[in-house]
This record gives C-alpha cells, sequence and structure tokens, in this order.
C-alpha cells in the first residue's frame, strides 16, 4: 500500500470512529438554528426534499461551480470531431453523444457490461444507486467520457467511495458532480499558461475536452440555508451530464520511484500555481509525441478548499500540508471559523 493510500486509510478510520465524539453536541442540547443545511429536489418534482445539515457546508464550493451559459457554450458539437493524432480520422459529434446516450441508458438498467464504452474507471461509482463518477472509453473512436450521474437523494448522501469523503470535508461539501463542472474551464486556463511560455508548448499539453448532455435532461436544485450572505441561495444542475475528452495513449505513467518524473511533475504543477493535482501519477508520457499529458483538469483547489498556496520543493513537504489541511478542516474548526465562512465565503485560489 502506497504512503498516500495509508494516510488515507488513516484519516478516514480517524475521522470514522472519532470525529463525531470531538465534534458533537450532547444529545440533550438544542441543535444550532445557525447549523448550514441543504436541500435538494427535482426541479420538475418537488413532492419529495432531501436534507443534509454539516457545519462543512460552504457557499462557494456548492454554488459558484455550475455556470449554465460557459456550460452550453462548450457543449459537444454535432459536426465531424477530428482524432487527436491521425487528424486525418474524424468522427461526428452527434455519434458520439447519441453512443454516450445508449450507455447512460445501459447503466441504468444495471448492466455489467456495455455495448459501445469500455470501463476504465468506477471507484467513484455506487453501482447500487447508479450515481457517482464512472469513466468510460469509446470502443471504436479515441475518445473518453467521463460520466457524472446524481439524484436529489444521492447528492446528499456520502456513498460513492473513500476519497469523496475527505473532499466533501476539506472542499466545503463538494463532490464529484459538482468539481466536473470546472474541468474543462481549467483545462482552458491550463492550455492559456502553457501558450504563454515557449518552454511548454512543445512539452506539456492537455486532452481536447467538451461537455455532454442528454436529451431531456433532469435537473436537480439545491437551496441553502445559513450558507453565505444570501438567505437561501439556490442553483439548478443537471442530474447526468458528461465530459467527452481525447483518448491519450501512454507510453507511461510518472512514478514517484523516479527522481525525473518526480522533478518533472513538480516542475509544471510550480508552473501552472497550484492549479492542478500534483499526485505524480497525473502526469504521463504521450506514446506518439512524446509530449507530458495532463489528463486530470480538476481544479484541485477546489476539490480540497485550497484558499491559501502550498509552498512545497519536494512531495514529502506537499504531502505533509495536504495531510494537516485535511485534519484542521475535519476536527481543527471551531466555532468563530465556521461563522466567518458562513457570513463571508471565502473563493479557493485561482477560483474556477
Amino acid at each position: 500500500m502506497s504512503f498516500v493510500k495509508a494516510a488515507e486509510l488513516l484519516l478516514y478510520i480517524i475521522f470514522s470512529n472519532f470525529s463525531y465524539d470531538l465534534l458533537g453536541r450532547s444529545p440533550w442540547r438544542a441543535q444550532d438554528p445557525l447549523k448550514p443545511e441543504l436541500t435538494t429536489c427535482w426541479v420538475d418534482d418537488r413532492s419529495t426534499y432531501f436534507h443534509v445539515r454539516d457545519y462543512c457546508l460552504e457557499y462557494h464550493p456548492l454554488f459558484s461551480k455550475f455556470d449554465r451559459t460557459y456550460f452550453m457554450d462548450h457543449l459537444l458539437p454535432d459536426e465531424d470531431i477530428t482524432f487527436r493524432i491521425d487528424t486525418t480520422k474524424s468522427v461526428s459529434g452527434a455519434h458520439l453523444k447519441k453512443l454516450a446516450q445508449d450507455v447512460v441508458e445501459e447503466i441504468h438498467q444495471k448492466k455489467k457490461s456495455f455495448t459501445h464504452f469500455i470501463c476504465i474507471k468506477k471507484s467513484n461509482f455506487n453501482e447500487r444507486t447508479s450515481s457517482g463518477l464512472i469513466i468510460l472509453k469509446y470502443k471504436d473512436y479515441p475518445f473518453v467520457l467521463k460520466l457524472f450521474i446524481k439524484t436529489p437523494e444521492t447528492f446528499v448522501k456520502q456513498s460513492e467511495g473513500l476519497n469523496p469523503v475527505f473532499f466533501y470535508r476539506m472542499g466545503g461539501g463538494i463532490n464529484r458532480h459538482l468539481s466536473g463542472f470546472t474541468r474543462v474551464k481549467n483545462a482552458e486556463e491550463i492550455q492559456k499558461k502553457i501558450q504563454e511560455e515557449p518552454k511548454w508548448i512543445e512539452r506539456l499539453d492537455t486532452p481536447r475536452k467538451w461537455f455532454w448532455l442528454p436529451k431531456n435532461p433532469r435537473w436537480i436544485e439545491l437551496r441553502g440555508k445559513n450558507i453565505g450572505p444570501d438567505e437561501s441561495p439556490t442553483t439548478q444542475l443537471p442530474a447526468v451530464y458528461g465530459i467527452i475528452a481525447d483518448a491519450i495513449e501512454t507510453k507511461r505513467v510518472f512514478s514517484l520511484r523516479r527522481t525525473e518524473d518526480r522533478k518533472m511533475a513538480l516542475e509544471c504543477v510550480h508552473y501552472l500555481g497550484n492549479r492542478v493535482d500534483a499526485h505524480v501519477d497525473n502526469f504521463m508520457i504521450e506514446k506518439a509525441t512524446g509530449k507530458i499529458l495532463l489528463v486530470d483538469t480538476e481544479h484541485f483547489p477546489t476539490m480540497v478548499g485550497l484558499k491559501e498556496p502550498f509552498h512545497y520543493d519536494d512531495y514529502s513537504s506537499w504531502y505533509k500540508q495536504l495531510i494537516n489541511k485535511c485534519v484542521k478542516d475535519i476536527f481543527g474548526r471551531h466555532k468563530k471559523i465556521r461563522r466567518e465562512l458562513q457570513l463571508h465565503p471565502k473563493r479557493e485560489i485561482f477560483a474556477c
């Protein structure tokens, strides 16, 4: 087991067994009337509501991540999409979208394998509730579909793996469904940074990415109470959406065991400014071009609630700061800090 996985497991055990003892209140004491609360429901059916009350809930992670105009402007077009490496070949965006629609139906039918896709990763996906993040590769085309699925009920529950529990606590109630909206915009910002520096133009790259929305989508409404300066902040999110991106054929993935990999990964992250996750296996060498590919463009400050930058020269320092932040966010937020976050929300660095 890696150091990172061992640290995550240890924190989870501590959190599961002792967090409520440390942060809890006497059962005979009245509930805090100012405790943050999130309520969810279907936009087209308000007969049932789901609630969660938690001191970790913050305004920006919940209500600032979905930019509907940006989302709609960056949907996959119906026109032909050229392949990343062999630009003489292409497939219509309309066809990729049709196959994405088909696989959503297969997932809801609880199928274990899919007609047009190979499952790459589902560690943050709950097969019982068909919710969370599942990553699929098109069988016949060099593209990947990252599929995000939620319902009003599953939105307020933590039932999709170990990592989401930490992100939820550190990121102010964030989940993969919300952070997924940062992936395309953050990729654009990363590309801008790459183009500003000749050193990186030929060495560093990201896959192309587009949003996808199914036909006749259902929408989830989030409504807050005691979250932020507004009396009742609201937003509406698609219950199902996807990100379609170039599939990358890798020569190899970076490893912590290789000194040159650690050095290069940290150099990239320092240049991009804490905008991306520094985990070394987020970097890989593309087989066809020899470029360093940053595949995961999820906005790292959003995922961990990073409001002040990390400063580090090696991975041991980076991991230490990440673990310290996790422990502090879970166990070290006293009443004054919580009230300040409620009344005066602070955005993450490099807000996305």
